[in-house]
């Protein structure tokens, strides 16, 4: 970090955000993540740094493609002035991803961004890449999965060129220490990206009343009542929660359910154990986690799930929650280790034992999630230090 940006960083916030370098920043990412889109719902990691990154003075004009949507770019403006762009784009259609390639690069001749910011999918890490070359902006990427896990990164060469990207960079950044970790030795790049955990609104997750909000869902009051939410399909491990809570009911005699928030993709053969909602508008999240007893939060252990930070993790622990987590990845470090309670992926008994005891117990991690505005700082101040190292090597030529 050069001085300047280090000097500031010890001032206080107040002063600190009156002394933010205004930057230009165009954010190129897809429209819908873990099956929520980004903009109608002002969900997930871009959104909110998109958000923050505007509210601490910069200009900010986001691109997302839709792969499900109407055609079309559609322009929508946000009260702080945020404008993102949505464009239905056929993401195995390379015609359609040229047009949306000229869409970004005329914006981006207008707009004139210092940063051009990828993420969401290799696609748009090779997108990025072209824009920033086109323009001469520099090229940030952020990295909220392992996104060779993703299906598009399964076409020839394209695990290579991720790699590529990443390595070319002037900035990475990732959602875990541990992806990091394997970003850099993938990548070979001189340092490790920094990394941006996910976070929260913590104006919007937080601690609620258990009995207003069942009765706002239509759950029962008297049961205990086990969550989960998302993605809700095998590739999660979920099928295990399924049988735990049989094995709850049954062995143990627990009178308790498992309730679902989302499209189940799961075998659920005895709906006697299962309260499905379907999918919840996001507004509702906070008061779903408020309703329930213990959150689980399942993935398997592999590259994905090694890699991932699940954004269920920080709403249901910001909303006060017990938590029995997979002992994979990032959970293991800040739940398992912590609390005690968690799930081998697949293993149905252990989940049976860990919610048996946490539905007991109520332990809570001493971790608490970080408020998105705190982690937009962090991303602003690294994109900062980008520009400021360029401005500075061109002053001593």
């Amino acid at each position: 970090m050069n001085q300047f940006l280090q000097a500031r960083s010890n001032l206080p916030k107040r002063l600190r955000n009156d002394l933010v370098t205004a930057m230009k920043i165009l954010i190129l990412s897809k429209q819908v993540t873990s099956r929520v889109d980004l903009i109608a719902n002002r969900f997930g990691r871009v959104w909110h740094f998109a958000d923050g990154l505007r509210s601490l003075g910069h200009e900010v004009i986001g691109i997302a493609a839709n792969y499900h949507g109407a055609s079309g770019p559609t322009l929508q403006e946000f009260p702080n002035s945020l404008v993102w762009y949505s464009r239905r784009v056929r993401p195995w259609s390379p015609f359609s991803w040229h047009a949306h390639t000229r869409f970004c690069i005329r914006t981006a001749i207008q707009f004139k961004p210092d940063i051009t910011f990828a993420v969401s999918d290799a696609f748009h890490l090779l997108l990025g890449r072209q824009v920033a070359a086109f323009i001469g902006s520099k090229l940030w990427v952020d990295f909220y999965d392992d996104y060779e896990c993703f299906t598009g990164s399964r076409l020839p060469g394209i695990r290579k060129r991720v790699r590529s990207i990443a390595h070319a960079a002037s900035g990475v950044s990732c959602v875990t220490a541990l992806l990091s970790a394997e970003i850099k030795r993938r990548s070979s790049t001189a340092q490790a990206p920094i990394v941006i955990p996910n976070g929260v609104n913590s104006d919007q997750f937080k601690p609620g009343d258990k009995e207003t909000a069942r009765r706002s869902l239509g759950l029962p009051t008297t049961l205990e009542l086990v969550g989960t939410a998302g993605a809700l399909d095998g590739s999660r491990g979920l099928n295990a929660a399924l049988q735990a809570i049989g094995v709850l009911r049954g062995e143990q005699r627990r009178d308790v359910k498992l309730v679902l928030a989302g499209t189940s993709r799961l075998d659920i053969r005895d709906r006697e154990n299962i309260i499905p909602l379907g999918n919840l508008d996001f507004a509702q999240m906070p008061t779903f986690w408020s309703a329930m007893d213990v959150a689980i939060v399942s993935v398997l252990d592999d590259d994905f799930g090694r890699y991932c930070f699940p954004l269920k993790l920080a709403e249901a622990r910001a909303c006060g929650l017990p938590l029995v987590c997979a002992r994979v990845g990032v959970m293991k470090d800040l739940i398992c280790r912590a609390v005690g309670y968690c799930l081998a992926p697949r293993d149905p008994t252990s989940l049976a034992s860990a919610l048996d005891r946490q539905l007991a117990d109520k332990r809570l991690s001493q971790w608490r999630p970080e408020d998105w505005r705190l982690l937009s700082e962090r991303l602003s101040e690294a994109l900062e230090e980008v520009l400021w190292s360029v401005r500075l090597a061109a002053g001593k030529r």
